[in-house]
């Protein structure tokens, strides 16, 4: 019950510590009039939610049951003038502010806009967003192609070749872009060719982290969403037949390649349309020192002739470490479980290669990124310490009772398939831990380091952007790294491998939080019956937004 009583305060903690609250005293603002006796002393409290909308909370220091507020989206000095002033009335009627008032507030233009401007720069310094690149329209219409299949007769043998066909101009394009994590995750233009609406869309992420994968644009193709039932029987033939879900058009022919010679004989094929993505966009990078990774944060842009241009951002300073709160339940409600019931997840991604090609029908790519990450558990005192059963320590043992670790993971190969909405990933990586333990009740804890080398497959799946489900099957080489003879005299040395099998499934419906729930069984790899088990129930949220309290 102590250790379920414990994880109750730790989350009330948790959950009312973590938000944006700007604060002050109104009489050092300089809008409250000296005259009049008020022996309240409101303060001002400014909180930005996750959705962008500002709330201004005007009460007093003693009770904050008395006063008023007032909601804004989006945070212009003309809303915020109009409102403020309007909420004065109801502060006289409860004595927050002086009797004799009159219009002053509203002739009091100077400090009302420092207020403004002192409340505007605090959320736009924790808010402070570097850009990273801008992404342009190239051009109003651009050219479609059509990789057609001719046979021609050589020495009496057939070879085939293949060449890229102009079949026309795209007009009047429409862009939409998706990027997250390093990459254009979505991207869909859509336009026409002699009035018939085509889409084209990417088969997988295209990245945008560095200068080589903009590079890359020149090679990437985007695939129209249907067939074309394209027939040439003459190379010099103008126009060509092309059917569009059902619908005819006719656009002109015109040689790419030196390959495409007359001569041909007549060919009928149904392929997919395609553009190259360095024909519609410029994704030029913004210089700035030590600005390697140009890739944005998670946003989506529309680009058409009325948008031809977006700039483009990293993450807030305030969102740059992560971090994620977990309970373990079976710890909290089990006396004797040795469990943490609280650990804390620091985790940053670095991108180092976002580049991925035609891998079984998706996307497939290499060494993309490093993940490194700092664990913290058994923050409690309770059942802190391993001891010997029978005078022997197992390793799966102290492996349960890590109370920290650092190190990182860093991908071999990634999957992708968005038609499956399916994401599978190899890591192979490196981890330093310690772990607390002690022979008696009586002697005082010590802590042992060890050394764990990992090789991990997840599979990532991702209906949507609101929630999704992870699998994951972890090999541990789990080494204690220690002189101590006395603990190396009582060490079950059998075997050092360790599986851990994971299952994890999230909700992201705000900005600033998820909610995770995650069950993992650990094993020893020799023998799965010697194993123990964590349920454990998780937030995320950004350390850097944390309240600050301005006086």
């Amino acid at each position: 019950m102590k250790k379920f009583l414990l994880l109750l305060v730790f989350l009330s903690f948790y959950y009312s510590a973590f938000s944006q609250e700007y604060q002050s005293f109104l009489k050092n603002t300089g809008i409250i009039l000296k005259s009049g006796n008020v022996t309240e002393e409101p303060i001002l409290k400014v909180i930005q939610n996750e959705n962008g909308f500002y709330t201004v909370i005007i009460e007093s220091f003693k009770d904050s049951n008395r006063g008023t507020s007032f909601k804004m989206k989006p945070f212009s000095y003309v809303l915020f003038k109009s409102k403020f002033i309007i909420s004065f009335p109801i502060l006289k009627q409860k004595g927050l502010v002086p009797d004799v008032y009159d219009d002053a507030l509203a002739a009091n233009e100077i400090e009302l806009l420092k207020l403004y401007s002192d409340i505007a720069s605090y959320f736009y310094t924790i808010n402070e967003r570097p850009q990273v690149a801008t992404v342009s329209l190239k051009n109003e219409e651009f050219e479609v192609y059509s990789s057609i299949r001719h046979e021609k007769s050589v020495e009496n043998k057939l070879k085939s070749h293949s060449a890229d066909r102009k079949v026309g101009k795209l007009i009047n394009p429409v862009i939409e872009i998706s990027f997250y994590a390093g990459f254009i995750e979505k991207i869909e233009v859509r336009g026409k060719i002699d009035d018939i609406d085509v889409t084209f869309v990417n088969k997988y992420s295209i990245g945008v982290s560095s200068i080589s994968n903009i590079g890359g644009f020149r090679k990437m193709r985007l695939f129209s969403l249907y067939d074309y039932d394209v027939e040439v029987n003459d190379i010099q033939t103008p126009t060509t037949p092309i059917f569009v879900s059902g619908k005819n058009f006719n656009v002109k022919i015109e040689d790419k390649s030196e390959q495409v010679k007359s001569g041909y004989s007549p060919t009928h094929s149904t392929e997919k349309l395609f553009i190259y993505v360095n024909d519609i966009i410029n994704y030029q990078r913004i210089i700035d020192v030590n600005a390697n990774d140009i890739s944005p944060d998670k946003q989506k842009i529309i680009l058409d002739k009325h948008q031809q241009s977006s700039n483009l951002y990293k993450e807030e300073s305030t969102k740059i470490l992560e971090a994620i709160v977990y309970s373990d339940l079976l710890g909290a409600l089990e006396e004797e479980n040795p469990n943490g019931i609280v650990q804390i997840e620091v985790a940053k991604r670095f991108n180092i290669n976002t580049a991925r090609g035609d891998l079984f029908g998706g996307g497939g790519g290499f060494l993309e990124y490093l993940d490194g990450k700092i664990l913290l558990s058994k923050i409690e005192e309770n059942n802190k310490f391993l001891q010997p059963t029978n005078n022997v320590f197992d390793n799966l043992d102290l492996y349960q009772y890590r109370n920290f670790s650092a190190g990182g993971s860093f991908n071999l190969v990634s999957f992708e398939n968005q038609n499956l909405k399916l994401n599978a990933f190899l890591e192979t990586g490196l981890e330093f831990s310690r772990s607390g333990f002690r022979f008696s009740d009586d002697e005082e804890g010590q802590n042992a380091n060890s050394l764990e080398w990992t090789t991990q497959v997840k599979a990532h799946f991702f209906p949507e952007r609101r929630y999704g489900v992870q699998v994951s099957d972890k090999l541990s080489y789990y080494e204690i790294l220690s002189d101590q003879s006395d603990l190396l005299s009582a060490l079950n040395t059998k075997s050092n491998w360790i599986n851990t099998i994971e299952f994890m499934a999230y909700l992201d419906i705000s900005t600033s939080s998820k909610l995770f729930v995650r069950y993992s069984i650990v094993h020893d790899l020799e023998d799965i019956n010697n194993n123990f088990s964590r349920f454990q129930l998780g937030s995320a949220f950004y350390i850097l937004e944390k309240n600050r309290k301005d006086k």
